[in-house]
């Protein structure tokens, strides 16, 4: 089913900005529906002006002013950002950060203020802003974060479900004793960038055949990235939405090692939500209505996740209950 664009900013963490594990720069970008991309495209045709013969040529400070105003448009908020000197005084600056301390000079916790996020569009690289603009029109790449932090809420509580899986997917364990030759980590310190993986499609159901599975085969291997393995699960999950993202790179990645593509920003997410949970209280002054948008939709599927792994456990017991009892039953028999 196709659901409409939303219209509620979505946090974005740069690929340049997913290794730092502190002052990581998000920005908060809003994905474009049609009008919006219109609306992009009469901005920058504005830029386009009649030359000599008849030539087109670009007017760079139509241009610049285009890139500004675009960029307003589609980002709302941007945390953790330094000024250079280009703005002397805002490079100066002294603010203070979450937990009211003094930030080093020209750092600021969260820009919000229109013309001071004119100002970042002016300091951000092209790079950066075509970045910015992409997935701004691909919502797909925006919400991956929930496929992300769905798969690390599951395997957190996997993982800790029993002893041996918390040894053996602990960083040191894997270096010390050799696990890291049959395992692809994406992560930034032992890691590579890809790896050579298979690319899954699926057949047409058999309509023949009530309630029939799509077929799944593997086709090329290509090198994959830490986020194509995230769009191929994305995919799969389509096909099967049944089944945990988390179990779903257990099954058809089981050899990407699930610890190299944590994300320090998800781990803070998964504390803030067992410690409302613990003490009661949220993370931002007053109720739940005054709590951001997207830090009530990070703890929903949180939830939802965890409830999950709860019932799929619950299962397992069970079924292992009843094996259990059917093999004494059969050893009682034999008797």
């Amino acid at each position: 089913m196709i659901e409409g664009v939303t219209k509620d900013p979505i946090p974005y963490v740069p690929e340049s900005e997913r290794t730092v594990k502190k002052m990581q720069t998000i920005f908060w970008v809003t994905p474009k529906d049609g009008h919006d991309a219109n609306v992009s495209a009469q901005r920058y045709a504005r830029a386009e002006r009649q030359g000599r013969k008849g030539r087109r040529e670009l007017d760079v400070s139509t241009l610049d002013v285009s890139d500004t105003e675009e960029f307003v448009s589609i980002v709302t908020r941007v945390r953790w950002f330094r000024f250079s000197d280009a703005f002397p005084e805002l490079s100066r600056q002294v603010n203070k950060g979450p937990d009211d301390e003094d930030l080093p000079m020209g750092v600021f916790y969260e820009i919000t203020d229109p013309v001071m996020l004119e100002k970042v569009s002016t300091q951000i690289s092209p790079d950066m802003m075509i970045e910015l603009f992409d997935v701004a029109n691909d919502i797909n790449r925006l919400q991956a974060g929930k496929k992300r932090l769905e798969l690390l809420t599951y395997f957190s509580h996997w993982k800790s479900a029993k002893t041996d899986r918390d040894r053996n997917y602990d960083c040191e364990v894997c270096l010390n004793y050799g696990h890291r030759d049959s395992r692809q980590c994406y992560h930034p310190i032992h890691g590579e960038d890809s790896y050579e993986l298979p690319v899954y499609w699926f057949k047409d159901t058999d309509l023949s055949v009530p309630g029939a599975p799509p077929t799944i085969e593997s086709g090329m291997i290509e090198k994959l990235t830490e986020d194509d393995i995230f769009e191929e699960l994305a995919k799969i999950s389509i096909e099967l939405p049944d089944i945990p993202v988390f179990e779903l790179l257990l099954m058809y990645y089981p050899q990407v090692c699930p610890t190299g593509i944590l994300d320090p920003v998800f781990n803070q997410l998964l504390l803030w939500e067992e410690r409302s949970q613990t003490y009661g209280v949220l993370p931002y002054v007053g109720g739940q209505l005054d709590q951001p948008i997207k830090l009530v939709e990070a703890f929903d599927t949180i939830r939802t996740t965890v409830a999950t792994f709860n019932k799929k456990r619950e299962q397992e017991i069970e079924r292992d209950a009843q094996i259990n009892e059917a093999k004494n039953r059969t050893q009682r028999g034999s008797r």
